[in-house]
């Protein structure tokens, strides 16, 4: 599973938690064996083999749990 995460925060601006958004100019990219999304309580978490990459930053986790706001994207 791969996911492209693209942070709302305008560069400057605190974008939420510390972590990898040191620069809401990078997207964050998250590959995972399994991903469950709750649309309704906006949350997501990624399973197995987690590795999130951020710039020049890489964070590597059994698991990985995000909460985020808006919609989702429409892929057409």
């Amino acid at each position: 599973m791969k996911t492209h995460l693209v942070s709302a925060a305008q560069p400057g601006q605190a974008a939420g938690d510390p972590g990898l958004r040191r620069d809401s100019r990078h997207p964050v990219d998250v590959t995972s064996d399994q991903l469950y999304v709750n649309d309704t309580d906006k949350t997501a978490l990624f399973m197995g083999k987690v590795v999130a990459v951020q710039g020049d930053s890489t964070l590597k986790a059994p698991e990985l749990h995000i909460t985020y706001e808006g919609k989702a994207r429409s892929s057409s």
